[in-house]
Order: C-alpha cells, then sequence, then structure tokens
C-alpha cells in the first residue's frame, strides 16, 4: 500500500470489502440461526460480521502474490451458516481490492495478523488486518506497518477506508494484535504492538475515520519482544485481560522466553504488565504462541503456552521441552495462578514426539465437544511419520478441557495419514503450522480448522474437521487451497493465520 504520508506515520485502513462465492450462490442465514450474542464480549468479539448469529472466520495468506507484487499478502474471509464456513459465501481481499486504498506492494504481508472486534459499537463484529511490511517509501524496506480496519455490517464486511497516524520506521505495527474491553467502558479496546517500544492500546468506540477514543502506551521495557500477544478473562471479573509471550535477552532459562499479564481496570491496562511466577519463584517459561480460554468452566480464563521451538540461540532447553511444549496455567479471582502451572509434553501425553517435532505450534482454546470445558489444539509441524519418507510431515493434537483442568490424558492426534482426512502426508507439509477453534455452524460444537502454509510447495491449505459429542472426527473432513478462493498459488502460503 503507497502512502504520501510522512514516513512516521501508519495506516489503520477502514477498508470496503466485494464477496465472491465458494459455491455458486450465497447462502442466505437460515431461519434457525442461533441468536447472536454481543459483539462486546470480555475478550471483544464473536466473530460476526454480519451479524447473523452464526461466526465467520478469516485466513491469511502473507505471502500470496498481488499482480506482480511477491509477499503482498491476500485474505479469505469464510462466511458461517447452518452446514458450516466451508459451504457458504466468502471474499478474498487484498491490498488493490476496491476500498482499499493505495497499491500492494512487495513484502506488505497483508493479512500475517487477524483479529476481530466491534470497534465501532454498532453490534456487527469488524475484522483487524496487519500488514507489518508496508512500507511507506518502497523500494526502501522500513516495514513502519499498517492496519486495516475492515466493518462489519448486515451484508458483511463493507464501508469507507481512511488512514490514520501511528508508526515508525521498523515499528512492524499489526505484527500484534489484540482486542476486548480492558477499561471498562462498554466498548471494545485494540492492543497493537508498538515496535521495540512495548504495546498501545487504542480506545474504543472508533469512528468511520479510524479515530479512536484515546491511546495510551503498555508493555514497558525497550528490550522486551512480545513474540505473541491474546486477551480474555483471567479473573473473572468481566474485564478484558492481556497476556503476552515475551524475548528479553538473558532471560530465565538463558534464552529470554517469558509470560506476562496484565488485568483490565477502568483506567486501563498497567503501563508495566507482571510476569507468571512459578512455584519455585522462577518465571514461567514463555514461547511462540498463547491463547487464552475457560478450560475447567469455572468462568475464569486460563493461559496456553505453545513452546514449538526448544531454546533459542542454542540455549538450554527448559525442563520438559524436548520435542515442543504446552503450559497450562490456571485463573483464578486474583489472576493466572503460575504456582499451579502444568507443562504437556512427551512425557505425559501418551503420545511420542522427539526433538524438533515442535508440539504447542498454533495454540488455539475452544469446546470440540460441546460439554462446556474448553478443549485445546496444538500444532506438532516438525513431527516424522513413521513410514512416510522424508521429514516434518507434521500433525496437529487435541487435549481435552476439564474441572481439573488440562493435560494430557486422552490426547488425540491428527495427521494427512489420518483415516478420513483428506490428502497425504509429504515430506515437509508441516501439518498443524497454525489451527483454530470455532463453531461457524451453530451446533455448539467447535470445528478444527488446521492451516498447512507448506502444503504444496508453499501453496498452502486448510483442512476442516467437524467438532462431535467425542471430539474432533477426521469423518467428513474437507479441505481447500488458494485456487479455490481465487488467490494464486504459487508460494501463496494459505493457512498461515486464522482471526484470532
Amino acid at each position: 500500500m503507497t502512502s504520501q504520508r510522512s514516513a512516521l506515520s501508519c495506516a489503520l485502513v477502514v477498508a470496503a470489502a466485494t464477496a465472491s462465492l465458494l459455491s455458486p450462490t450465497a447462502t442466505a442465514a437460515p431461519s434457525s440461526a442461533p441468536t447472536a450474542s454481543p459483539a462486546n464480549t470480555a475478550s471483544g468479539s464473536t466473530e460476526d460480521f454480519d451479524g447473523d448469529g452464526f461466526r465467520d472466520i478469516a485466513i491469511g495468506a502473507p505471502s500470496a502474490q498481488v499482480g506482480q507484487a511477491r509477499q503482498a499478502g491476500q485474505i479469505t474471509v469464510l462466511y458461517g451458516s447452518q452446514s458450516g464456513a466451508v459451504t457458504s459465501r466468502q471474499q478474498t481481499l487484498h491490498q488493490d481490492s476496491p476500498g482499499i486504498p493505495g497499491d500492494a506492494e512487495a513484502g506488505d504481508r497483508f493479512g500475517q495478523r487477524l483479529t476481530t472486534g466491534d470497534l465501532d459499537n454498532d453490534g456487527y463484529t469488524d475484522l483487524i488486518v496487519g500488514a507489518p511490511g508496508e512500507d511507506y517509501f518502497p523500494p526502501h524496506d522500513h516495514n513502519q506497518g499498517a492496519l486495516a480496519v475492515i466493518w462489519g455490517s448486515a451484508e458483511g464486511l463493507t464501508g469507507e477506508a481512511t488512514p490514520i497516524d501511528g508508526a515508525f520506521i521498523g515499528a512492524r505495527f499489526g505484527e500484534q494484535l489484540a482486542t476486548g474491553d480492558f477499561d471498562a467502558d462498554g466498548d471494545t479496546d485494540l492492543v497493537v504492538n508498538n515496535g521495540t517500544n512495548g504495546l498501545r492500546q487504542l480506545s474504543g468506540p472508533f469512528l468511520r475515520n479510524g479515530t479512536s477514543a484515546g491511546m495510551k502506551l503498555v508493555g514497558g521495557s525497550q528490550n522486551t519482544m512480545y513474540v505473541d500477544i491474546a486477551s480474555g478473562d483471567l479473573n473473572g471479573d468481566g474485564l478484558a485481560d492481556l497476556v503476552t509471550t515475551t524475548y528479553t535477552p538473558l532471560g530465565q532459562y538463558n534464552d529470554g522466553r517469558s509470560v506476562l499479564y496484565a488485568l483490565g481496570t477502568p483506567q486501563g491496562l498497567p503501563l508495566y504488565p507482571t510476569p507468571v511466577i512459578n512455584g519455585f519463584g522462577n518465571h514461567v517459561p514463555g514461547g511462540d504462541a498463547v491463547a487464552v480460554g475457560d478450560i475447567d468452566n469455572d468462568g475464569k480464563d486460563e493461559i496456553v503456552i505453545g513452546r514449538g521451538r526448544e531454546a533459542l540461540n542454542d540455549s538450554t532447553v527448559p525442563p520438559g521441552a524436548v520435542g515442543g511444549m504446552i503450559s497450562y496455567v490456571p485463573g483464578s479471582a486474583q489472576g493466572p495462578r503460575g504456582d499451579l502451572v502444568q507443562n504437556i509434553n512427551l512425557a505425559n501425553s501418551g503420545l511420542t514426539f522427539q526433538p524438533g517435532d515442535g508440539l504447542g505450534s498454533g495454540i488455539s482454546v475452544g469446546d470440540i465437544d460441546g460439554d462446556g470445558y474448553g478443549d485445546v489444539t496444538a500444532g506438532v509441524p516438525g513431527e516424522d511419520l513413521p513410514g512416510v519418507a522424508g521429514a516434518d510431515q507434521g500433525s496437529v493434537v487435541t487435549l481435552k478441557g476439564r474441572s481439573f483442568g488440562l493435560n494430557g490424558i486422552g490426547a488425540r492426534k491428527f495427521t494427512q495419514d489420518t483415516v478420513g482426512v483428506p490428502g497425504e502426508a509429504e515430506s515437509g507439509d508441516g501439518f498443524g503450522r497454525t489451527t483454530r477453534l470455532l463453531d461457524t455452524d451453530g451446533d455448539g460444537k467447535a470445528e478444527l480448522f488446521v492451516g498447512v502454509p507448506a502444503e504444496g510447495a508453499g501453496a498452502g491449505g486448510v483442512w476442516v474437521l467437524d467438532g462431535t459429542a467425542t471430539g474432533a472426527s477426521a469423518q467428513g473432513s474437507v479441505t481447500f487451497g488458494p485456487d479455490a478462493v481465487g488467490i494464486p498459488a504459487d508460494s501463496a502460503g494459505f493457512g498461515a493465520g486464522f482471526t484470532d
């Protein structure tokens, strides 16, 4: 996206979109559609762009080409319906789409990060798209970054587009995003990375010209890199709280990754987040991915950390992290209970992993079986499957939530060679690089979306497994790639991310 603004500005653009279809005709919301819940929940959204009561999902292809611009990035939006999102209508968008100002350019990576929230408080969920590689003076590689807010409406994502000021050289604005009501005013706020200078809380409501009600800095230190962020209600007070995985040189376990949290208050998020401390007085080790959800059904969200990379910079691997690790931190009225952290790994999951398998990639929390407890999915993209030529075919693991929380009991694994799963496991696929649990058909059970951006020599693909009373089911699962939604397949990386 080309801009004539100052090099110290950043676009938060409010974008219009045009619709196309996965099937020959658009599917109208059936009369039996579930009742839509308000978009302004503590976590920030119900992912319902058209207000029909069915949840919708967006899929990122940040490496996709637009015209001659490589890695310009594209996204696809699938609308939920009684038969799910895959058979319903869809939109494919990029920075050359009508209503999105400027031009798609090489390296913009539009769609690298996606989140949702009702920013203008009109009852429709809006889509927020990050393009962290955006440069304002190409061909110079400044990576100021940009955001696009695509407004929801009864017809789906539509609206006018206006840029607002924001970032600076090297900020990669839009690389980290989270929404929620962090300040108790009933409006959805947006948290976005501020380069290496912490995070910004942009307070809602937002006007349609992109102006927020206010801005404050959160996240503190210039020496801290925010690897991933997520929002939820950790203490059950109805306010959104923020959770981050961070990297600080020379931190705990030598590779410097920790987990921090900030509780929402009437004044918003505090400037400095609090580290999650285990029972030994040490920082709970951080990772590459974090998700938040109510796993034990007590009204307080838990933190789930995925440590797909065992260690950074050849540093010491923390205990139990060989092959990757998932950490579970219970919520409480006082916030996260780091002293009760549980680690799920090759030693206690009942599954077999090897060094480099990457357990913990693409963490997601959702209720797969409809029992009211949040379940967890995690990718294992580096797993080598026995009897298959090559390496890194990958798998996905599901973990069942219970009243006592999360552990490895009853863990299940799916691969492209699982009976009922379409396709074939191949070397380098990295099945499970990303996952997302979301109920798009309104039956109270979340479908499992699996992103495989390395599939087909980097074209990418998405697999969808249905949620049932006994968990995720391979029976009837489907897959589709970038060609099915009108995105050029060449190194598109389709499925590199989903809406949080």
